[in-house]
């Protein structure tokens, strides 16, 4: 199955919604029997063997890495992760509860 290709603008994870200021390129594929969702400009890379758990882990994995990088002191975080850190406070337009 070649690479499914699409945009997301929005992540929604229990009862929480984050919306982009633009929408970003994400990529679906599947490889040894796991759905595998993969946004790298937001470092997101999830996967599952079943495509609707793939699926939701991808919206997991955006508040996890917002909540844990995105929201914190650059004191501590690697020049990699600094500079996810910008580039998703950049893409963020909004986080709140839904």
């Amino acid at each position: 199955m070649p690479d499914h290709v699409f945009d997301i603008q929005e992540f929604s994870w229990h009862g929480r919604r984050a919306v982009l200021v633009a929408p970003v390129e994400c990529r679906c594929r599947v490889e040894n029997d796991l759905y595998i969702f993969e946004c790298k400009s937001l470092g997101i890379f999830s996967y599952d063997y079943h495509l609707r758990a793939a699926r939701e882990r991808m919206h997991e994995d955006f508040f996890m890495i917002w909540d844990n990088i995105a929201q914190s002191p650059e004191v501590g975080l690697t020049l990699d992760a600094r500079e996810l850190k910008q580039q998703l406070l950049n893409s963020v337009e909004n986080v709140a509860y839904a």
